[in-house]
């Protein structure tokens, strides 16, 4: 009968009804997920921390991080041990830095195959000081466009600490060439380093609202802070350690 017909039809028809609004609220919950996330892992990385608390800093870097240009007594005069001691006996600072390191995965001396990052994240450290790239600029290693999704890739690792931390990029420093060959140390291309990676490093900052550091800016009218033209040297390392801390200072308000 035409009765029964039409409560069928209206049946199914709120049955649809109901199967597309439960599926709008499905896709909303994931997308209201999804933005939750990304805004804690934001949230997390970009909080400002205090001088106050007890500071745990992790330097992720290649040689001019670990000391190479003060070898001998870089447990004391490498930049991330002149750090320590400005932030004060609150803090603790950890010194990852790998000689001849690439930030690439495709480079001749790739981080991740000397530092587990895992590792470094289980430490929980408050700050995160990225600096890598100066290896990258040889023409054996450099990738623009690997180089920029790979900076990313690490910040996205960084970021997946579910506590409170700050990641900052440090650009890398000014490579001078040596005055009797005019030419820089291992092939390190510092064309490379002021007119790609920089504005890499610093674009990638914004996109992820980090703070980036520009220590070509610290170090571009002064080759008398290197051994080598690449690596710092006590004098060097105290006007790099001077000048991070100084613009950490300033963005956290201390």
């Amino acid at each position: 009968p035409w009765y029964h017909n039409n409560c069928i039809q209206r049946l199914k028809g709120e049955s649809h009804m109901k199967h597309t609004t439960f599926g709008f609220i499905y896709i909303f919950m994931i997308i209201a997920i999804f933005l939750s996330g990304c805004l804690l892992c934001f949230h997390l990385s970009s909080s400002k921390i205090s001088d106050s608390e007890n500071i745990t800093v992790a330097c992720i870097g290649d040689s001019i991080t670990f000391g190479s240009g003060v070898f001998k007594t870089r447990q004391k005069d490498a930049w991330p041990s002149l750090l320590e001691h400005r932030f004060g006996k609150n803090a603790t600072v950890l010194n990852y830095g790998i000689r001849g390191a690439t930030l690439q995965k495709e480079g001749n001396r790739p981080y991740k195959d000397y530092v587990d990052l895992d590792s470094v994240m289980n430490e929980k450290p408050d700050l995160f000081l990225v600096m890598l790239g100066t290896n990258d600029s040889k023409p054996i290693n450099w990738n623009k466009d690997r180089y920029a999704r790979q900076l990313e890739e690490l910040i996205e690792k960084l970021n997946r600490g579910d506590w409170k931390h700050q990641i900052v990029l440090l650009a890398p420093p000014k490579a001078f060439p040596n005055p009797k060959t005019g030419a820089i140390l291992a092939s390190i291309d510092n064309t490379v380093i002021k007119n790609e990676i920089h504005p890499i490093v610093k674009s990638t900052a914004k996109k992820y609202h980090l703070l980036c550091i520009d220590l070509y800016e610290a170090t571009k009218t002064h080759p008398e802070y290197y051994t080598d033209g690449v690596h710092p040297n006590k004098k060097g390392n105290r006007a790099i350690a001077r000048f991070i801390y100084a613009k950490i200072s300033e963005y956290n308000g201390w």
